[in-house]
């Protein structure tokens, strides 16, 4: 394969021609009444603080302050608006500025701009771009809109799979839509309508949780944040300090402190954490699924509100532990304390000890209570097996593969639990039909996933580790709003193959390699890659972009990494990438006979343009230009830029 890399601009006449230039600030000018600036049909640069300014056609520059309405009208226009000017994109990808207390408003197209102090922008029509600070707000209205707000403002998505951010003390609502958000340090978002992704942006497990992340209405998937509410629908809450499921049939898991299931059928899972914790089901037949860790020193699991008779105790036999030991029995006692009011189960597993001159004994008790039950019996508690399914105990080579006829059996295999260990561990998911949801920890060690199109969560542990997704399905017809995913690769050198669906996939510490699949069905409607979040994390990492929506979001400071346009990858949706920072090195692959757009933004100021015969810009920065594409194409990086090479393949 052949590499071009040129290391100097190459200009071509036409790229931006500025048809008139006018100044209405002091309203003493010869060109056009001091209230009313005249742009004309070519591209004009109006500046003015008090009438109304109209660019009319043409690709025109308008700076307001003071009490101006500028209107950029056609064209892709770039507008400034200052104290309290209100600013018009109109039809066009705008590139908007707002501050103090200003207004703007995107109109129809894909705007893209920055917005601080107490300003307000709405996008309008389109899917747009919006960078907030201060105390400023911003809204997304229609469109797949990305909104990343900062200190204490506000952003509303509205309708449309929006993409919101919320750092600080900001708060963010997804609005009506299938919508992926993330909170960081105090943040807030709320879902809103539609099946959701929530998280906390960036967590790692030696720093606090400190952001409160709310669903709303939809089946949610929430994880990782101080506090986790899912609101109504059928809830899959995983990682935070408080969990709350709201009403409907829930999943939660990974709560350290409280786990409320509210009104519906949950299923809790308990003991995945050293910190005990506090579980109450709600209204409702529920399971309580207690991994059966075999740890002495770790506090007691507390459940307050099991109801005999409605409820389920289970408890989960690990099929892998550290070191690849199996456990040889697991046993429980019921110890009831009639004038204390509850009941303690004790469950003992037995493990044989690693071999080795110090060997290590992984058996031992850990304690279930159940607050105000004092009559508990056997037909209460069931085992089950990190496969989903349930039955009686006697070694590992008789174990019963049946569901009891319990009154809520099939809340057993609602989400299947693969634990991995710290060798070297692959495991592939079944069908959705057998298995509708999936959580897996691997554990330290090389390991594999590979997903088969259910929503699933995956935590790989450090290791060189591949993920798999489900290849897109074209004869799916809930292809457009399954699965959710959220995976999380860990440290080591990753390898993350993406197929359909929504979700956030982070390559964390090390250099990491994603892949997303180009689809059978490239409309922006179909949803396979809509609002796919992409985080190389630490490391030199690459990605190698199919069609969709998708973002990268490379938030390192000083690695590099690589962009690579697949053949079909832009013939529909966007490719973004966000956070891009000065002393990172990027490498820009692009084919010959690519067709479509591609953006670089980063957070403080966000632009782009498309490839044929415009330039490519990192914030504010152009980097390169690219005179046409298909044979012959001319790409040229600018003098000066010594950290971005342009490929052509």
């Amino acid at each position: 394969m052949d590499l071009l890399i040129l290391g100097s601009l190459l200009l071509t006449g036409g790229l931006l021609a500025l048809a008139g230039v006018f100044d209405g600030g002091d309203g003493k000018d010869d060109d056009a009444p001091p209230e009313q600036p005249r742009g004309t049909s070519g591209d004009d640069t109006l500046n003015g603080d008090d009438g109304i300014l109209n660019g009319w056609g043409g690709h025109d520059v308008l700076t307001l302050g003071g009490t101006a309405e500028g209107h950029g009208n056609q064209g892709n226009d770039t507008l400034t608006a200052a104290d309290e000017s209100v600013a018009y994109g109109g039809v066009g990808e705008d590139q908007i500025t707002a501050h103090d207390d200003s207004t703007a408003y995107g109109g129809a197209g894909r705007d893209i701009g920055y917005v601080d102090g107490h300003a307000t922008v709405h996008g309008g029509a389109g899917n747009d771009s919006f960078g907030v600070y201060g105390t400023g707000s911003g809204y997304g209205d229609t469109g797949a809109d990305y909104l990343h707000g900062h200190d204490t403002t506000t952003t509303y998505g509205g309708d449309g799979t929006d993409d919101v951010v919320a750092w600080d003390q900001s708060t963010g609502y997804g609005g009506d839509g299938a919508d992926t958000m993330s909170a960081q340090n105090q943040g807030e978002v709320h879902g809103d309508g539609g099946n959701d992704l929530l998280e906390t942006y960036g967590a790692q497990n030696d720093l606090p949780l400190t952001s409160a992340l709310y669903g709303g209405a939809g089946d949610d998937l929430i994880s990782r944040g101080a506090h986790l509410d899912g609101g109504d629908g059928n809830d899959w809450l995983a990682a935070g300090d408080s969990l709350y499921g709201g009403a409907g049939n829930d999943i939660l898991s990974y709560g350290h402190d409280v786990m409320e299931g509210g009104d519906g059928n949950d299923l809790l899972y308990m003991g995945h954490t050293f910190s005990g914790g506090t579980a109450s089901g709600g209204a409702g037949n529920d399971m309580f699924v207690v991994n059966a860790v075999g740890d002495s020193t770790r506090p007691i699991d507390v459940i307050s509100d099991f109801t005999l008779g409605e409820d389920q105790l289970a408890i989960l036999v690990p099929t892998f532990v550290p070191a690849n030991l199996y456990p040889t029995a697991v046993s429980y006692e019921i110890h009831a304390h009639p004038d204390a009011g509850y009941t303690d189960v004790r469950v003992t597993l037995d493990i044989p000890p690693t071999g080795g001159a110090n060997p290590i004994d992984y058996s031992g008790e850990s304690v279930i209570r159940l607050m105000g039950v004092t009559d508990l019996t056997a037909e209460d508690v069931v085992y089950v097996m990190n496969n989903g399914e349930t039955g009686s105990f006697g070694s590992v080579d008789d174990m019963q593969r049946a569901l009891p006829e319990t009154p809520n059996a099939d809340q057993i295999s609602t989400t299947h639990v693969y634990n991995g260990t710290i060798g070297d561990d692959s495991f592939t998911a079944a069908s959705p039909s057998e298995q509708p949801s999936v959580a897996a920890w691997l554990g330290d060690g090389d390991d594999s996933f590979t997903a088969a199109g259910q929503a699933h969560f995956v935590n790989a542990g450090d290791g060189d580790d591949h993920y798999t997704g489900a290849a897109p399905d074209d004869s799916n017809p809930n292809a457009a709003t399954d699965p959710v995913t959220n995976v999380h690769m860990g440290g080591g050198n990753d390898v993350l193959e993406i197929g359909q669906g929504q979700g956030r996939f982070y390559g964390d510490d090390g250099n990491d390699s994603f892949h997303t699949t180009a689809t059978p069905d490239p409309a922006p409607s179909s949803g396979y890659l809509s609002n796919t979040i992409l985080d190389g994390g630490t490391g030199d990492d690459s990605y190698v972009i199919g069609s969709g929506d998708t973002v990268i979001d490379d938030r390192s400071g000083t690695e590099d990494y690589t962009f690579v346009v697949s053949d079909d990858s832009l013939t529909a949706g966007h490719n973004t990438v966000y956070n891009y920072q000065p002393g990172e090195h990027l490498r820009i692959e692009i084919p010959a006979d690519m067709a479509g757009e591609v953006r670089f933004v980063d957070q403080q100021a966000i632009e782009g343009s498309g490839l044929e015969g415009t330039a490519i810009y990192i914030g504010t920065q152009q980097i390169a230009f690219i005179d046409q594409y298909g044979s012959g194409a001319t790409i040229g990086v600018r003098d000066g830029i010594d950290n971005v090479e342009v490929v052509r393949t």
